[in-house]
């Protein structure tokens, strides 16, 4: 049984076919073929609430395809890297930006203005927002245009609740 961290549903039983441990961000996960999606899927280790080892053979995927899926997007939203993002970081935040690996295919470069462009290849928004608003003001993205609002739709909420009085 699986307790997703997504969502509030209750535990639900999922048949995968492991693939590949993975330690990212201080926790482990299962990478895995989930017979009920029929993709390759992340699983965080401490979600899973009950393990029943079955009959049938595991299904293998291809290294090349794993590989891929494990390390081609940003963050643990994996997958194909389907959009590119590109952020500026002040020149006060760059030189930590600047040598800090965000992901492994990452590019960065400096700016004429002192600041740093820090280009990451990316699937899903939610992480890579994540990881956008805990730099506050010292970072703009700059594409593309749906990260950036995704980023302004989430400090609009946060605004929100700030300004209610208690």
């Amino acid at each position: 049984n699986y307790q997703s961290r997504s969502y509030a549903a209750a535990p639900g039983e999922r048949i995968v076919s492991p693939q590949k441990l993975v330690y990212y961000r201080d926790n482990w996960y299962l990478a895995a073929f989930c017979h009920y999606r029929n993709l390759l899927r992340m699983f965080a280790i401490d979600n899973i609430t009950a393990v029943k080892i079955r009959d049938e053979m595991a299904q293998n995927t291809d290294p090349t395809i794993l590989e891929e899926f494990i390390g081609g997007s940003y963050g643990i939203f994996s997958g194909a890297p389907l959009h590119l993002a590109i952020l500026h970081f002040k020149p006060e935040k760059a030189k930590w930006i600047a040598d800090e690996q965000w992901h492994p295919k990452q590019q960065g470069q400096w700016l004429k203005n002192g600041c740093y462009q820090l280009s990451i290849p990316f699937n899903a928004t939610p992480e890579l927002v994540m990881d956008i608003l805990k730099h506050g003001d010292d970072v703009e993205v700059i594409e593309p245009d749906f990260l950036r609002a995704a980023v302004r739709e989430k400090i609009t909420a946060m605004r929100a609740v700030y300004e209610k009085k208690i």
